[in-house]
C-alpha cells in the first residue's frame, strides 16, 4: 500500500489527509506536520539558554495521557513536541496517529487526576537508559543553567518491570532520580487516570536540537560527587583495565556471537569484566571514573562514557545489530571528556579476542 493509501485509510478528517498530501508532494513531510490540525495552536516557543522551549501558562489546562505518552489540550488536541514520534517516516506516524484518534474517543474529560505544581517536562523517546539519562539530564541542566526550580514531570519505570515476558531492569532509574533532584520530582509511570496540569515548561527534544544527547560534565560529575567512593575502587592503576559487558538483550540480537569467548579471555588477561546490570549503580559509575583504559559495547551503554575521567582511553566492541550507526550521536560525550576512542568492527558478529588486548 503506497503512502496516500495509508493517508486515506487513516482515522484524519479530509481536510487533514489533503494537507498532509500536500506535504508530502513538497517535500515538507515531516518539517511542516505540525500544521495539522490535530495539533494544538497554543503555547509560546520561547528559546532559552540553546534550549527550545514551548511555555502554556498557568491559564492553560492541560492533559497528560500515560497510555500514549501524549501532552493534550483542554480539546485533546496534540501539544508539539510531546513524543518522537511525531517527526518519524509517514507509515508509523499514521500508526500512532490512528492510535490517538481512536484513543482520545475513550478518554472520559471528566475522569483525571489532578496535580498542582510548576512542571517542565520534556520530549519524550523511550524508557531506556540512554534517553532517561539524556531526559533527565536535560531537565536538570535546564532549571540549573536558568536559576528556576520547576518540578520535573516524568513518566519512566523506576522499579524493575516486564513487557510481553521481557524483563527489564531499571532500579537504577530510581537512583538517578534521587541524586538529580532529590524527591522534587512527579512521575506518573505507574497511573491509570489522565493527568490534569495548569501551564507547563515543555522541552523540545528532537534529534536535531543542540541538546539531544548533550549530557553536560557539570550535570554528571555532579551525579558522581552523590555515590560513595568505595575503597577498594581508589586503589585502581593507571595501566588498569576495564571491560564493561552487557547482559544478553531479550527484544532484539545486539550481543556479538563470541561475547562469552571475549570475557573468558580479558579475564584471563587480568582485565576486571563487569556487568552494568548486575552491580550497584554507585559502584559502577565509580569504577567507571577510576579506570583509564575502559573496553564497552557498543549501545546505549556508550551514555556511560559520561562518567569517564577525562583522557580515558576507551575500546568500542560493534557487533552486527550496529554497523549502521555511526558515533556522532555520542560526540558531545567524547570531546567534552577529550577522550580517545578506537572503534573494534565485528566480522560475521564475532571479535576475534587478541585484536581487543
Amino acid at each position: 500500500m503506497d503512502n496516500f493509501n495509508l493517508i486515506d485509510n487513516s482515522l484524519l478528517d479530509v481536510n487533514d489527509k489533503i494537507l498532509l498530501k500536500n506535504l508530502l508532494q513538497q517535500n515538507k513531510y515531516p518539517e511542516d506536520i505540525y500544521n495539522l490540525s490535530i495539533f494544538s495552536k497554543k503555547g509560546v516557543e520561547i528559546i532559552n539558554n540553546n534550549y527550545n522551549t514551548v511555555v502554556y501558562d498557568k491559564n492553560e489546562v492541560l492533559f497528560y495521557d500515560n497510555l500514549m505518552n501524549i501532552w493534550l489540550d483542554n480539546n485533546l488536541k496534540l501539544l508539539p513536541y510531546s513524543n518522537w514520534w511525531y517527526k518519524t517516516d509517514i507509515i508509523r506516524f499514521l500508526a500512532h496517529i490512528n492510535r490517538y484518534l481512536n484513543r482520545i474517543k475513550n478518554i472520559d474529560i471528566n475522569n483525571y487526576q489532578t496535580e498542582e505544581s510548576n512542571f517542565i517536562a520534556i520530549q519524550k523517546w523511550f524508557n531506556t537508559y540512554g534517553h532517561f539519562l539524556d531526559e533527565l539530564i536535560c531537565l536538570k541542566e535546564y532549571n540549573q543553567t536558568n536559576n528556576l526550580i520547576y518540578k520535573p514531570f516524568i513518566s519512566f519505570p523506576l522499579e524493575d518491570y516486564e513487557v510481553e515476558s521481557v524483563k527489564y531492569a531499571s532500579l537504577n532509574y530510581k537512583i538517578i532520580c534521587k541524586s538529580l533532584f532529590d524527591n522534587n520530582y512527579l512521575n506518573v509511570f505507574s497511573n491509570k487516570k489522565i493527568i490534569k496540569v495548569n501551564g507547563l515548561i515543555l522541552l523540545k527534544h528532537e534529534f536535531i536540537e543542540h541538546t539531544f544527547h548533550h549530557f553536560p560534565l557539570l550535570i554528571s560529575n555532579e551525579i558522581l560527587s552523590k555515590c560513595d567512593k568505595q575503597h577498594d575502587i581508589l586503589n585502581v592503576n593507571t595501566n588498569d583495565i576495564l571491560f564493561l559487558t552487557r547482559g544478553i538483550a531479550c527484544h532484539m540480537p545486539r550481543n556479538l556471537d563470541n561475547q562469552l569467548e571475549i570475557e573468558e579471555y580479558l579475564s584471563k588477561k587480568n582485565v576486571k569484566v563487569i556487568n552494568p546490570e548486575l552491580i550497584k549503580f554507585e559502584i559502577f559509575v565509580n569504577l567507571i571514573n577510576s579506570y583509564k583504559n575502559i573496553i564497552i559495547t557498543w549501545g546505549s551503554a556508550l551514555v556511560n562514557l559520561i562518567f569517564c575521567s577525562e583522557n580515558t582511553k576507551i575500546k568500542i566492541l560493534k557487533s552486527k545489530s550496529y554497523e549502521h550507526e555511526t558515533i556522532d550521536l555520542f560526540n558531545k560525550i567524547i570531546n567534552e571528556r577529550n577522550l580517545e576512542i578506537e572503534i573494534i568492527t565485528h566480522q560475521n558478529n564475532k571479535i576475534e579476542p587478541s585484536f581487543i588486548l
